[in-house]
């Protein structure tokens, strides 16, 4: 299945870093603020090719993971997720089921029409993690 309707990997790598800057933000102005930076493990751009099925010269993309060490106070948790999937909404991300629900253990995973996902969670620290699906590379767009 070839992927012809979807947008150029490079397009979407770069509207999915504006949408993270845009949740930060957010988190901000609603919760404060947070060390965020990239994570020591997983903070760099992935990329690799898709799986079988899908378009064989289209390629998926792992932005890297950021994340603080802590996390926001219990109390907070919920408006922490009423503001991300907020803002992961307003960009095609409507689909949103919690992964983790436990005490000091929270995690959402919000998923958009391409097989792109938001993940952000608190355990020992808070996380926000953004994946594309399969879409074809630019240059093979002409």
């Amino acid at each position: 299945m070839t992927t012809p309707a979807r947008p150029c990997l490079e397009d979407v790598i770069d509207a999915y870093a504006r949408m993270r800057g845009e949740i930060l933000a957010a988190l901000e102005t609603e919760l404060g603020p947070a060390p965020w930076a990239p994570s020591a493990t997983g903070g760099s751009l992935v990329r690799s090719g898709c799986g079988a099925g899908e378009d064989p010269g289209g390629e998926r993309a792992q932005l890297g993971r950021w994340s603080y060490p802590g996390t926001y106070p219990d109390a907070q948790w919920p408006l922490a997720v009423d503001v991300v999937t907020a803002a992961a909404a307003a960009h095609g991300f409507d689909r949103v089921e919690a992964t983790a629900n436990r005490p000091r253990d929270v995690e959402i995973v919000a998923h958009d029409a391409w097989g792109g996902q938001i993940v952000f969670g608190m355990a020992a620290n808070t996380i926000l993690s953004l994946s594309t699906g399969c879409h074809p590379l630019r240059a093979t767009r002409s």
